[in-house]
């Protein structure tokens, strides 16, 4: 399953990556889990007003790909 980045330039692999919310609401795509803080501010693929509103579509991308396993 892919996934479209926020400002729609990127197209990411949901299985290939992982996803995490960050302290100031962005999410980030990495293909290593642990990520430096460099690494994963190089990655945002969409930013939030909050970090509930990150981890809320996180939660969607995660619905989404569960449904096409």
């Amino acid at each position: 399953m892919l996934i479209r980045s926020q400002n729609k330039v990127q197209l990411i692999p949901v299985g290939e990556f992982a996803f995490s919310v960050m302290l100031n609401g962005s999410i980030s795509a990495n293909k290593n889990i642990f990520a430096t803080v460099h690494e994963a501010t190089q990655s945002i693929v969409g930013r939030y007003s909050t970090r509930e509103k990150a981890i809320k579509v996180l939660d969607m991308i995660c619905d989404a790909y569960e449904v096409t396993i």
